[in-house]
């Protein structure tokens, strides 16, 4: 696991944590903390990888797509852990 992943959990639980604060439900918290957590860590790793020659639009595109794809799979298993247990 890199910097970035540890950075895209991290980032989903501080926004996490300040839902939880404003008493939002399960899936809502979820939500907001996935959508800041893949939008901040896909615009760092277009910064680290982007050179001169690049096109940083379509990094940006191929990098929404890939951490929305492991978002989309942390809130699915978290959704079905929580209805198992509930």
């Amino acid at each position: 696991m890199d910097g970035n992943w540890g950075a895209f959990l991290f980032i989903w639980a501080i926004a996490e944590g300040i839902q939880w604060l404003r008493k939002r439900d399960f899936s809502d918290r979820m939500k907001t903390g996935a959508y800041w957590a893949v939008g901040v860590v896909s615009l760092s790793e277009v910064g680290q990888s982007v050179s001169g020659s690049r096109n940083p639009l379509l990094y940006l595109l191929t990098f929404l797509v890939l951490n929305s794809a492991v978002a989309f799979i942390i809130y699915w298993i978290r959704l079905k852990v929580v209805q198992k247990f509930d």
